[in-house]
């Protein structure tokens, strides 16, 4: 079955990682956040430590070690992490990434722009405690 919007395995395993971060307020370790999130523990490695580079979470070492949020949640929104994991977002996509479109209007009327738009909102308005908080 196929979706509108595709959300990477590495994006979906960032953000439900960091918002179960700020949920336990612990040291988690790798094994309990691959359980959670459904993500093969070579995946969320790299994961963690794109988040680890740029300090959304912090890396424990040791025996107790594992990983933890190390930023103010309320300062953190889902854009920051989306783009972390994606690169820089276009809002003005063509959804067949074309760069040049033989007719004069979008033959989506443009819904697709609005919906990028829509959701880039959304992404940027959201921060990590909040969605934590409705979890």
């Amino acid at each position: 079955m196929s979706s509108l919007v595709k959300i990477s395995e590495s994006t979906f395993a960032a953000i439900h990682s960091v918002v179960y971060l700020v949920k336990e307020k612990r040291v988690v370790k790798i094994g309990e956040l691959s359980s959670m999130t459904g993500s093969s523990i070579p995946v969320l490695s790299k994961v963690l430590q794109y988040l680890t580079k740029r300090g959304i979470i912090e890396s424990i070492r040791g025996p107790q070690g594992g990983f933890i949020f190390s930023k103010d949640p309320s300062k953190v929104n889902l854009l920051e992490i989306f783009q972390i994991m994606e690169g820089p977002i276009e809002k003005n996509v063509c959804p067949f990434n074309k760069k040049k479109c033989h007719f004069k209007r979008c033959v989506f009327d443009n819904v697709v722009k609005k919906i990028n738009k829509e959701f880039l909102d959304y992404l940027e308005k959201t921060t990590v405690a909040e969605l934590a908080k409705k979890i």
